[in-house]
């Protein structure tokens, strides 16, 4: 059995959240990231399906570079396939766009 478990990166509970010079964005620079926790139980849930039945479990995100440590916390609980979808343009994706890259990228693994 394959497991695909998305993952998103989020903001680390308790950071202090500012925004931007012109009021637009959140600014990142000093802003720790983790894990949601939601996705944190679907991850473990899914190590305990593969425990049970066997298989493996893929973990895909979509973001910035930094993102990789989302996947290494992955790997951590069970995770043994990895997916990162790049943007490092700065700019949120619309749900559209979010969407067709997420079904694109789980079409080709294989």
């Amino acid at each position: 059995m394959r497991i695909l478990v998305c993952v998103k990166r989020v903001p680390a509970p308790g950071s202090r959240i500012n925004v931007t010079a012109d009021e637009l964005n959140v600014d990142t620079a000093h802003l720790g990231f983790t894990t949601s926790p939601h996705e944190e139980c679907a991850l473990e849930e899914a190590a305990q399906l593969v425990e049970l039945y066997g298989g493996s479990v893929c973990v895909l995100t979509l973001g910035p570079a930094e993102a990789e440590e989302q996947l290494r916390y992955a790997a951590s609980v069970g995770g043994s396939e990895f997916v990162l979808l790049l943007n490092d343009t700065g700019q949120d994706w619309d749900p559209q766009r979010t969407a067709s890259s997420i079904a694109e990228a789980i079409a080709q693994i294989e």
